[in-house]
């Protein structure tokens, strides 16, 4: 697996694995035998990639497991590809802070999710699915995973009446999956299990922060 399996031109993604009972381990694209990078079954390792790259983990002479690592630009080479030289030198257009299309989403986080910041129809998705039993309710979330996501966090909140929210302790949900989509940043998905004993209605919410 890669940890997160977007990156920025440039920057590092690691991939690591858990493969017990291996004698032998080997990763395509130059990285080679990765045996002495494992310990007791686990490994990781740093990789730079300048394209979208497929890295495919053999073990004992059998394919084990593969991982996409997705490669975008930097930030002043997607500005480049949005706003012409006069917006570039305008702050109030092309600035982290600026929202153009108006979709309620910063250029700034227009970039980390790479969606479009000249279209309205363009903006991070996030969804949820909500499977309500006696006194426990379980809701997916899925969301785009940030570039730079060193520098983000996932809440997830919970409130009674759309005004008040409450923190819900990390050791309440857990990511169960990811995947490549094939436009955007990597796919996260979120599971939550809660306690609704005693309550009338609840709401959740998940923000990246």
């Amino acid at each position: 697996s890669a940890q997160p399996p977007s990156i920025i031109t440039g920057h590092a993604a690691i991939l690591q694995w858990n493969a017990e009972g291996a004698s032998t381990l080997t990763i395509d694209n130059g990285l080679g035998d990765v045996t002495s990078q494992t310990v007791n079954g686990i490994g990781r390792i740093l990789v730079s990639p300048t394209s979208d790259t497929i890295y495919t983990l053999t073990m004992n002479g059998t394919t084990t497991a593969l991982t996409t690592v997705s490669v975008f630009p930097t930030r002043v080479t997607w500005l480049e590809n949005h706003f012409n030289p006069a917006e570039l030198s305008d702050p109030a257009i092309s600035g982290d802070a600026a929202d153009p299309d108006g979709d309620g989403i910063t250029n700034e986080n227009e970039f980390r999710f790479q969606t479009n910041p000249r279209r309205a129809s363009s903006f991070p998705l996030l969804t949820s699915n909500i499977v309500a039993g006696s006194g426990v309710v379980t809701v997916d979330f899925s969301s785009p995973f940030p570039l730079e996501s060193e520098q983000c966090t996932l809440s997830l909140e919970v409130s009674e009446d759309l005004k008040t929210w409450t923190p819900l302790p990390s050791n309440s949900y857990s990511e169960i999956n990811r995947t490549n989509p094939e436009t955007g940043t990597t796919r996260v998905f979120i599971q939550l299990t809660d306690d609704t004993t005693g309550a009338e209605k609840r709401f959740y919410r998940a923000t990246w922060q």
